[in-house]
Formats: C-alpha cells, structure tokens, sequence
C-alpha cells in the first residue's frame, strides 16, 4: 500500500516538473508525464522558474515534530523549520546552507527538521537515499542523519551504496546492517507519510518548507528563496 502511494504521488508530482519547478494540482492532465521528463532536462541549467500558481492545501496540517524526527539545533527552539526535500533536487542544495545558517547564528531560536519529498520517478536515487536517512539515524542516531544529509546536499556526494557503506562507518553503524535497512525498505510507511502530509499541507515542490512556532502558526516557504524570505517568515512568528 505504501509502495503504491510513494509512485502515484511521485508520478503525480514528475507530470508537473521537477524541483522547484514543481507544482501540484488537483489533477494532472493526460500526459503530463512526458511533459515533466522534458521539464526536468529543461530545469537542468539551474534557472530558477517562475512564480507558481499556489496549490489548496492546508499549511496547518503539517504535523508538528515529534521523536520521530530528527532535530537540527536546539530541540526546545519556539520556532521550527520543517522542510520537505529530495536530496536528489537542485533547488534544495542551494537553498541547504542558507537554512544551516540560519539556525546556526538564531542564538538558539530557530531549529530545522528535514522531512522526505523523493520524487522517485524523475530522481532515481533520491528514494533509496531517504531510506538511508533514516536507516543511518537508526543505527547511528541524529548525528549521522545530519552529516549523511549535508555530504550530499553541501558536499554533493553521490547517492549509492559506497556512500552508504562510508557514512555507515562514520557512525560506527554496521554496514550490512545499514544496507539491509535500505533493501529491505523499512522506512517506506514514514516517507509515504511524510509525503501525504506534505500534500495536505499545500505542497507546491521541493523545497517546501513550513516555518511553525509552539502556538501552532504557521508560515510558508516555497523553493530555494532568498535568506531575507526564510528570515521574514520567521520574524511573523515571533
């Protein structure tokens, strides 16, 4: 079932485009498909793409974090980032340092949760990297989730089993134990979930990013926008 679910929402989302060329409607037209593959080659030259049309969607949905995620920063912050991501996307390399930074020198104020988008149907990688997330932090706890996460996003390390094998020893984790954890999809349920709630929430392509506080308000951040974007949600929270 959750198998399922991860194609159809990645199909859903590839017939729209690709990274922060993406955007998700109601319904996607008869072969749109085909129309998102050439979109993806299109967005290849790292232009950033017009304004979109905003989705429905709810940005309060997004579920607000738990011990399930894994927290970057200080884990009592009032304001938190939540960002949904592929670590296959262009736009979210780029926009990955900046929100570092931001956390970074917020005195403590801000922290960052990185949930998964894998738009497996035009990223092939980015799904099994997910897992390896997640695995990783299973074996390896917080810690290994994030430097896995910035070796591919900052450092732009390549997807794949020598990856996973290395950051496995990084941790101190067996690797055939975090081998094992990726073939054997145990993550799927959690990335189907974030996924559906990404889409409850309004999403409108990666990176998509919720700015919340502990009163439950919200902000939206959509693509790889300027650090003065991220920073005036942040500041409607205060």
């Amino acid at each position: 079932m959750h198998h399922s679910l991860l194609i159809a929402l990645s199909i859903l989302v590839a017939g729209l485009g690709i990274a922060g060329a993406i955007f998700l409607t109601q319904s996607a037209p008869e072969g749109s498909l085909a129309a998102g593959v050439e979109n993806a080659r299109q967005v290849a030259d790292d232009r950033q793409p017009p304004e979109p049309q905003q989705p429905e969607g709810d940005p309060t949905l997004v579920t607000p974090p738990s011990e399930e995620d894994h927290v970057y920063g200080e884990p009592d912050a009032p304001i938190t980032l939540i960002e949904f991501s592929d670590l296959e996307c262009v736009f979210c390399a780029r926009v990955h340092p900046t929100l570092k930074a931001v956390v970074d020198e917020s005195g403590g104020e801000v922290n960052w949760v990185y949930r998964h988008f894998p738009l497996g149907q035009i990223h092939p990688q980015a799904l099994p990297g997910a897992y390896a997330a997640e695995c990783l932090a299973e074996y390896g706890g917080t810690e290994a989730f994030w430097d896995y996460i910035d070796a591919i996003l900052l450092n732009e390390e390549p997807l794949g089993e020598e990856t996973y094998r290395t950051y496995a020893r990084a941790a101190g984790a067996s690797e055939e134990d975090v081998l094992a954890c990726i073939e054997d999809e145990r993550y799927e349920p959690l990335v189907a979930e974030h996924m559906q709630n990404a889409v409850a929430a309004g999403f409108s392509g990666t990176p998509f990013i919720i700015a919340r506080n502990q009163a439950g308000e919200v902000r939206t951040i959509r693509g790889a926008v300027p650090r003065e974007q991220i920073e005036a949600a942040i500041d409607e929270l205060r």
